[in-house]
């Protein structure tokens, strides 16, 4: 058990802050481990709202139409993959991954702070591809370098 409530983060994560504790502390969420804690408010810099706390990962493309996707996953070869927002859902998302010279789509669907895929829940778009690159996301077949 930790003797702190301070959490551990790496350059480049993103939080959602929920209270100012005083003396510079914040009690905040770190959104890729869903982990609740103390940060340093120096450490911190704050986020336009218009900008999605996804764009941190190089398979997140935000701006890519469906077919730059395809396009651009067909240069890089069998296991790349990319995640991009969905023109037919507004608020959910699909993953486009190279498998067998095509490119497969998977939904991935918002649901409040969570994201659901094959039926399965996840608490960041990054747990989905954290799952998908050790596990089948189809047989035989796992997320390779986006």
């Amino acid at each position: 058990m930790a003797d702190t409530d301070e959490l551990s983060f790496q350059k480049g994560d993103i939080f959602v802050v929920h209270n100012d504790m005083g003396d510079g502390w914040l009690w905040c969420t770190l959104h890729r481990t869903q982990e609740s804690g103390l940060v340093f408010k120096e450490l911190l810099e704050e986020l336009d709202d218009n900008v999605d706390p996804n764009e941190i990962y190089p398979w997140f493309h935000g701006d890519i139409s469906k077919e730059a996707a395809v396009e651009e996953l067909a240069k890089m070869g069998p296991g790349s993959f990319l995640v991009r927002p969905s023109d037919n859902s507004p608020g959910n998302f699909s993953l486009f991954f190279h498998i067998n010279n095509t490119i497969q789509r998977f939904r991935i669907e918002r649901r409040g702070n969570r994201y659901v895929m094959g039926g399965r829940t996840f608490h960041s778009l990054e747990a989905v591809v954290s799952r998908y690159k050790v596990e089948q996301i189809v047989e035989g077949h796992v997320l390779g370098d986006p």
